[in-house]
């Protein structure tokens, strides 16, 4: 099985129709898999692990909203739970220091928003990123 969601592909593009649901119509067929893209196996767990990010995401996003703007506040940020890519983790770290509002990351880059949303929630909680409210 393969899976293909606007510029995600694999299990990244199950996970973010169960994160980011829209009205529409789903189709499941099968067949052989998509001659590019990763290949998918085991859809009980694939779809159990979608439904858990789901619920973790609406957490985060109660604390950092779509178009919340971040600051670092001057303490080292900690490393998130659970998170391999380094490289994921530096790049939100300079666009949340950069201003960049997780809308428009979640735009930008091909991982789900559940991603994106928990390292920048685990940030504020621990303290090295502060939400910055608009002036009046």
């Amino acid at each position: 099985m393969s899976a293909r969601c606007a510029h995600r592909e694999g299990a990244e593009a199950v996970y973010h129709l169960f994160e980011r649901p829209f009205a529409g119509t789903y189709g499941f067929q099968g067949g052989p898999h998509a001659a590019s893209g990763p290949v998918l196996a085991d859809v009980t767990s694939l779809i159990v692990e979608a439904v858990r990010r789901s619920g973790e995401l609406q957490r985060a996003s109660a604390l950092v909203p779509e178009d919340a703007t971040l600051q670092a506040t001057g303490h080292s940020p900690s490393p998130v739970p659970d998170e391999s890519d380094y490289n994921l983790v530096v790049v939100l770290w300079e666009k949340a220091c950069a201003g960049v509002a997780p809308r428009q990351m979640e735009a930008d880059l091909e991982v789900d928003s559940f991603r994106i949303r928990r390292p920048l929630a685990h940030w504020l909680e621990g303290g090295a990123l502060r939400l910055v409210t608009p002036p009046a």
